[in-house]
């Protein structure tokens, strides 16, 4: 009776090992950026801010944050599948590279913001 106990706990333990190792690898991988890609990320942020689309935005709606991610899965290549994300109270902007060199990133697309409903994160003044 033990013996099969034991088998059925490692048993499960295997499978919920081999689950999360797969989860990880298939599914969360392809959002972490690597050490390289970072670097490149900051100095995306750098001409997000120094581009001609953030100066618009900045000149009508208050930013709120700026921020960055990695989506490989959305398909494309380097450094097609990196974004800045730009947070205002009315819009959540999405810059891109504009080329494959990322010598210009610009606007690639727009989404509702998350402060049109909720109150911001930190006490900031209006």
């Amino acid at each position: 009776m033990k013996k099969k106990l034991l088998i059925g706990i490692l048993t499960i333990s295997i499978a919920l090992n081999f689950f999360l190792l797969g989860k990880w690898y298939f599914f969360e991988r392809g959002y972490e950026e690597t050490e390289k890609e970072y670097k490149i990320l900051g100095e995306m942020v750098v001409k997000t801010m120094e581009s001609d689309d953030y100066k618009k935005i900045a000149e009508k709606e208050q930013i709120l944050s700026i921020n960055y991610g990695v989506d490989r899965y959305k398909g494309g290549v380097f450094p097609y599948y990196m974004s800045v994300f730009v947070k205002t109270k009315d819009n959540n902007y999405m810059f891109d590279c504009a080329d494959k060199t990322c010598e210009k990133v610009e606007i690639s697309g727009e989404s509702y913001s998350i402060y049109q409903d909720e109150p911001l994160a930190l006490p900031l003044k209006k």
